[in-house]
C-alpha cells in the first residue's frame, strides 16, 4: 500500500481509502482504451484483504494523468491494465470522492461495487 487517503468535507466523519500506485512510461496510442501496469496477483490480494476501499493507481508518467481502479473483489490474477475512461479528471474525483463518502457512512466492510471497475 503505498497511499492512506482522507478525505476532506465530510462532515461528521474522516472517510478514507487505500491506494497502491503503479507507474508506466509505454506509449498511449491514440486509440488506447486502456494504460498497461504491471500489479502482481499478491499485491492484489493483499490490497482487497484490507477492510475498507482499496484502489490501485495507474500513473502515466510522460503525460502525467493518472487512472484508478477499484479492488473491491477477490482478484483472480494480477492486473494489468486500467480503463482510460477511469482517469483521475474533476467527475470522476467527485465519483471517488462519493463512493468512499457513501460507504463509511453505510457500511464497516469491504465495498461490493465500484465506478470504476
Amino acid at each position: 500500500m503505498d497511499y492512506y487517503v482522507e478525505l476532506v468535507g465530510v462532515e461528521g466523519s474522516t472517510p478514507f481509502f487505500f491506494a497502491q500506485i503503479k507507474t508506466t512510461v509505454a506509449t498511449l496510442s491514440p486509440r488506447a482504451r486502456t494504460l498497461p501496469i504491471d500489479a502482481k496477483k499478491a499485491q492484489c490480494e493483499s490490497l482487497f484483504g484490507v477492510p475498507g476501499p482499496t484502489y490501485i493507481v495507474g500513473v502515466h508518467e510522460p503525460s502525467r494523468r493518472a487512472f484508478i481502479l477499484s479492488m473491491h473483489a477477490r482478484p483472480s490474477r494480477g492486473v494489468f491494465s486500467i480503463p482510460l475512461k477511469h482517469e483521475l479528471h474533476p467527475a470522476n474525483l467527485r465519483l471517488l470522492h462519493e463512493e468512499v463518502a457513501t460507504f463509511w457512512q453505510s457500511s464497516p466492510h469491504k465495498p461490493s461495487g465500484s465506478h470504476f471497475v
